[in-house]
């Protein structure tokens, strides 16, 4: 799940009223992975999560299925592991909201925000005029990567065997945007 105050109180309140009424085990998972939200300001809430579940949610699915063996607690630990190795950031033109209301933020037509949280909060900060492509997966690559920023640098890839990439445009690009969009980042990452 996502990470806020909450979520965690209400996930951890489920969980438990499950396992009581059913004597299931059960574990939580928190999946906290957005790097916009610096240390500094992300308090006792600790990150958020992002697209980040939506892979623990495969992962998941994929462990349970192929690895009926595991036990939950050992799947919820290989879980944990996966999420505590998660990096994401978030870019948008627009804020939601729902038919019929007012929006809830605004952006110009000529910026963008970077890191808006999965529901509709606002961004690390907003960026005029709109940049291109590269300059935006640069600075996308560069919140997720960069060791040296004490703020944002959460997870170090020098030594990793294996990375997954995950591009999730929740719906706002077509298939041949989208396509461009991986094309630009597996340029800058060198793949």
């Amino acid at each position: 799940m996502g990470l806020s105050i909450g979520d965690v109180l209400h996930f951890g309140l489920a969980a438990k009223k499950f396992a009581s009424t059913t004597g299931l085990p059960v574990e939580v998972v928190i999946v906290g992975e957005d790097v916009s939200v610096p240390r500094s300001r992300s308090g006792k809430v600790g990150r958020r999560g992002l697209a980040g579940t939506v892979l623990i949610h495969k992962i998941a699915g994929a462990i349970t299925s192929t690895q009926s063996t595991r036990t939950v607690a050992q799947v919820a630990e290989y879980l944990r592991n996966v999420a505590s190795n998660l990096v994401t950031i978030g870019a948008t033109l627009d804020h939601v909201h729902v038919p019929g209301s007012e929006p809830s933020g605004s952006i110009d037509g000529d910026e963008l925000e970077l890191g808006m949280g999965i529901h509709n909060e606002p961004g690390c900060r907003k960026v005029k005029p709109l940049p291109n492509l590269h300059s935006l997966v640069k600075e996308m690559l560069d919140q997720c990567l960069d060791m040296k920023d004490k703020e944002r640098g959460f997870v170090d890839f020098s030594n990793a065997d294996e990375v997954v990439l995950l591009l999730n445009n929740l719906g706002g690009l077509s298939p041949l945007e989208l396509g461009g969009v991986l094309q630009e980042v597996n340029r800058q990452l060198g793949k």
